[in-house]
């Protein structure tokens, strides 16, 4: 019975030796030989090595649609348009998305990877599946384009979520549980719940705007609409 556990334990002493890229096999070598470069002890595991990059991006994603959110609440909140409920709503989903930016980084941070800054934003932009950005927008074009980049971050949020679901015997499909809980519980309901509410708050206000054209003959019908629905907004958030 001893010889079998001696024989086990030495087992796992020579599998542990085996493997170069061990924390305990880096650490021992460093401590018995002469000093040299040292490899770190890395809290990367599983697949979270694969979606570092594409979180990177989703992170500056983020940081640009919060800006973008800002600047557009901002030409809302001028003494000229004074659309207190447009303005309040583009606030707060600025703060929204910057808030998830930071959450992301730790997230990376965690798992062992880190944020590079470094990356110029304007190549972003221009990679980006979304048109520049008009500074000064009407309301309902506001509305349609803070829906579309909330798309694009549903859709890089589906695109992470899949990069990390595959599970099979081959070796090259990756599977990490702990990426894809991240995903699934800290965007994929929220983007459907903000998606949701800006189509129905897109679509309400633009039937207010053809049924008061349509129907009254009062010249400034449409603008009385838009202002019940920016009160409105401005309750509601």
């Amino acid at each position: 019975m001893r010889q079998l556990v001696l024989i086990g334990v030495l087992a796992f002493v020579v599998q542990l030796h085996a493997a170069d890229d061990q924390c305990h096999y880096s650490v021992r070598q460093q401590c018995s030989t002469l000093p040299q470069k040292y490899t770190p002890c890395s809290a990367l595991f599983s697949g979270a090595h694969t979606v570092m990059g594409a979180l990177r991006d989703f992170t500056l994603q983020h940081i640009l649609n919060s800006h973008h959110y800002l600047l557009m609440s901002a030409n809302f909140a001028n003494y000229e348009r004074q659309r207190d409920g447009f303005a309040k709503m583009f606030k707060k989903l600025s703060d929204d998305t910057w808030e998830d930016a930071i959450d992301t980084i730790k997230y990376m941070t965690k798992r062992g990877g880190s944020m590079d800054f470094n990356i110029p934003l304007l190549e972003k932009v221009q990679n980006s599946t979304l048109k520049p950005i008009a500074l000064e927008l009407t309301e309902p074009e506001s509305l349609s384009l803070a829906l579309d980049m909330y798309k694009n971050l549903a859709h890089k949020a589906h695109e992470i979520h899949g990069m990390v679901t595959k599970r099979s015997h081959n070796k090259q499909d990756i599977h990490d549980a702990e990426v894809i809980a991240f995903v699934e519980n800290k965007f994929v309901s929220k983007h459907t719940e903000i998606i949701r509410d800006l189509a129905g708050h897109s679509n309400d206000l633009m039937n207010l705007i053809k049924t008061s054209k349509k129907d009254s003959k009062l010249p400034n019908q449409a603008g009385l609409s838009i202002y019940l629905f920016d009160d409105y907004l401005k309750n509601l958030y």
